[in-house]
C-alpha cells in the first residue's frame, strides 16, 4: 500500500517506509520543485545504500537498465560517466569532502538519470549533495 503525502515544497514523504527511499523531490516544466502529481515532469529519488531495503527496491527495479543497476550498488571507488540504454549512470567523489567520522572515507555519488528520473544513492553523507 502506498501511503505517500507531498509537502507544500513538493517533497514526498513516505509513511511506509519499505523502499529505503531517503527523499523523492518531484520537479515541473520551470525546473523548480513542486508537489508530485500531473505536472511533474522529472522527478530525483535518493538512497542510503548502506540500508536493505533501498538496495532490494533499487535491484528490483523494472527500469534501470542492468548497467546502471550495478553502478548505483556497486561498492567500487572509481569515477565514471556511462551511457547505455537511454541513461546517463556513474560515479563521482564527493569533492567537497568532510570528515565526518573517524574512517576519513571519501564519499562517491552514485546516479542513473534518464529524461524522467533521476535515481542517487551514497553510502556517507556527501558535502556535495548536501549543497544543493
Amino acid at each position: 500500500m502506498d501511503t505517500r503525502s507531498s509537502t507544500p515544497s513538493g517533497r514526498t514523504v513516505f509513511d511506509d517506509d519499505s523502499t529505503g527511499l531517503v527523499f523523492r523531490f518531484s520537479f515541473g516544466p520551470d525546473g523548480a520543485r513542486i508537489a508530485d502529481g500531473p505536472d511533474t515532469v522529472w522527478t530525483w529519488k535518493s538512497y542510503s545504500l548502506t540500508d536493505a531495503r533501498a538496495r532490494r527496491t533499487l535491484e528490483l527495479s523494472a527500469t534501470l537498465p542492468d548497467a546502471a543497476r550495478a553502478s548505483v550498488l556497486s561498492g567500487s571507488v572509481a569515477c565514471h560517466i556511462d551511457f547505455d540504454e537511454g541513461w546517463v549512470y556513474g560515479e563521482t567523489p564527493d569533492i567537497r569532502h568532510e570528515h565526518y567520522s573517524e574512517t576519513r572515507e571519501v564519499g562517491y555519488f552514485r546516479f542513473a538519470y534518464d529524461n524522467t528520473t533521476l535515481i542517487s544513492g551514497r553510502r556517507h553523507p556527501l558535502r556535495s549533495v548536501e549543497a544543493i
